[in-house]
């Protein structure tokens, strides 16, 4: 079983949330750099970075179940389609995408410890990337 990467795209959920929050950010966060040195160079590269990811669709239901009680989100009207659609990930298919996700990734060739540390190091540096885009 393989991954679509077509239906795992994050961009538009994230650019839906930008374009529905901006009026309500202090200052405006401008374009998010694209020139962060971060390539995935290698197949395990990929798998680590999409392991991030893909995890933060998982625990972006825990983050929306929160948001969506809080008096700041529904005093501006933010929704699971309006707002906070990134924690929304993949709706009620979501447990379901992260196991095909996991399954996927256990039947990739991953069985020497050189691609194994890959894929951690690629996690690794994704997080660094999100911690720096969320930072700046």
């Amino acid at each position: 079983m393989g991954v679509t990467l077509d239906e795992r795209r994050k961009e538009p959920l994230l650019q839906r949330d930008r374009a529905r929050t901006a009026s309500l950010l202090a200052t405006n966060p401008g374009d998010v750099s694209r020139d962060a040195p971060f390539t995935l160079a290698t197949p395990a590269a990929a798998w680590g970075a999409l392991y991030v990811v893909e995890g933060s669709t998982l625990g972006g239901q825990h983050i929306l179940r929160t948001l969506q009680t809080s008096e700041p989100v529904r005093r501006h009207g933010l929704t699971a389609d309006a707002g906070l659609a990134y924690f929304t990930g993949y709706g009620n298919r979501t447990a379901a995408m992260w196991r095909q996700f996991l399954s996927a990734l256990g039947d990739a060739d991953a069985s020497s410890p050189g691609e194994r540390d890959a894929i951690i190091h690629a996690a690794q540096a994704t997080f660094a990337l999100f911690e720096h885009v969320l930072t700046q």
